[in-house]
């Protein structure tokens, strides 16, 4: 029978009103935080910028693997989310405190009060998102994970800049009252919990074994979205990083925020119509292979515009900011197989290829070491290894889709 043009484009326009609040919320907040990253880089001094990459860096990636898969377990467990919570909160804490103490005690970032509560924040935005979107609240769900970066925004050049409050308070309170909003939300009908999936949460053991799955899956998204500000801030010197953050704003977020769009809007797709979306990604190879080349090109033909408008006096180098466009073209790449393998793929092949990432993970810190150990810029450094832990990353990927697509089309 012959197959029935885009049914993946068409059920996105139909489903596109009901999501469309909490998408707005999403997209302004993803976009929100890069124009507020790129404020600080621009209006900030080489120390601030510092500091703020420091924190961020421990934000995104503590806050990430602090919950322990926990708050993916509580999406698909609603019905035992209060004691999923409280056991989340305590990994937390817990995290949160042992980060925050290790940082200063390092020298990497040497206000842990800010840092701990920063952490904390994010991770309960996490946990409030996972319980308000497992009722079907996706407004305030959206809102708790992402608001925050909507209130930095707005706040960022009037509080921080004008004002004179510090980066990291400004980032506190943002996080606090994104989930304060969120919680206060009116949220019509009823709760309306989603079916449970059956994992064991009726023990801590049990919830943090379901959970492991998703930790290393966020461990190993943590490290390739934002891993690089840690090694940049680890290796560099503040004029360094100040050059290297704006140069990621430039070239790298906007396929950061690209991919971020593509995922939401198909994820719940590919869940809901399996064969038809293989269907779609077999038709449509050649097209996905022309957006990996074609959209890297044109962000930094952006890039380069917006460089010499928001920032005349401090160009990247042609080789950094090709380097950063050419990881985000493997982004691109990787997020369609990173869909498939996240809703299509069976247990089995979850645990091999997200121990695989979490490996990948791991090494990002000794093979940049190397690098510099060799001789080899800073900032080439770390470009250099955030390439090459996306394009482990998308060629694994893709080896194992087009395995599940091949299975869904016998």
């Amino acid at each position: 029978m012959k197959e029935d043009g885009n049914p993946i484009g068409r059920a996105v326009a139909r489903r596109l009103p009901r999501y469309l609040p909490s998408l707005v919320v999403f997209v302004g907040g993803t976009a929100g935080l890069v124009v507020a990253d790129a404020v600080i880089a621009r209006l900030g001094t080489a120390v601030e910028v510092e500091a703020w990459v420091a924190l961020k860096a421990l934000v995104m990636l503590a806050g990430a693997i602090a919950l322990g898969g926990l708050e993916q377990i509580i999406l698909r467990e609603p019905y035992h989310a209060p004691r999923l919570a409280r056991w989340a909160a305590i990994n937390l804490t817990a995290v949160a405190a042992v980060t925050a103490a290790g940082a200063y005690f390092l020298n990497f970032y040497r206000i842990p009060s800010a840092a701990f509560l920063a952490i904390f924040g994010f991770g309960a935005s996490a946990i409030a998102a996972s319980f308000l979107r497992s009722r079907l609240h996706l407004f305030s769900a959206q809102t708790a994970r992402d608001g925050w970066k909507l209130l930095l925004l707005f706040a960022v050049w009037p509080v921080w800049h004008v004002a004179g409050l510090p980066l990291q308070w400004l980032l506190v309170l943002s996080l606090a009252a994104a989930i304060a909003i969120a919680v206060s939300l009116p949220r019509g009908a009823g709760d309306r919990p989603l079916v449970q999936h059956q994992h064991d949460a009726r023990s801590y053991a049990g919830a943090m074994r379901a959970g492991f799955p998703f930790l290393m899956s966020a461990t190993g998204l943590a490290v390739g979205s934002y891993g690089e500000l840690f090694l940049i801030r680890t290796f560099g010197t503040p004029e360094v990083i100040h050059g290297y953050f704006q140069a990621v704003i430039l070239f790298a977020y906007p396929s950061v925020m690209l991919n971020a769009f593509v995922g939401h809007m198909l994820g719940p797709e590919i869940r809901q119509s399996p064969a038809a979306a293989s269907a779609f990604m077999r038709r449509s190879r050649a097209w996905l292979a022309a957006a990996a080349i074609g959209i890297p090109v044109a962000v930094l033909i952006f890039g380069r515009v917006a460089e010499a408008v928001a920032f005349p006096d401090n160009h990247a180098p042609w080789w950094l900011a090709l380097l950063l466009s050419a990881t985000g073209g493997l982004r691109i790449a990787y997020i369609p197989a990173s869909l498939f393998i996240g809703i299509l793929g069976d247990g089995d092949q979850l645990r091999r290829i997200m121990s695989r990432y979490f490996v990948a993970a791991l090494a990002t810190l000794p093979v940049c070491a190397g690098l510099v150990a060799a001789g080899v810029p800073v900032a080439a450094a770390v470009a250099l290894t955030g390439l090459a832990h996306w394009l482990f990353r998308a060629a694994i990927g893709w080896t194992m889709t087009a395995r599940i697509i091949d299975d869904h089309a016998r």
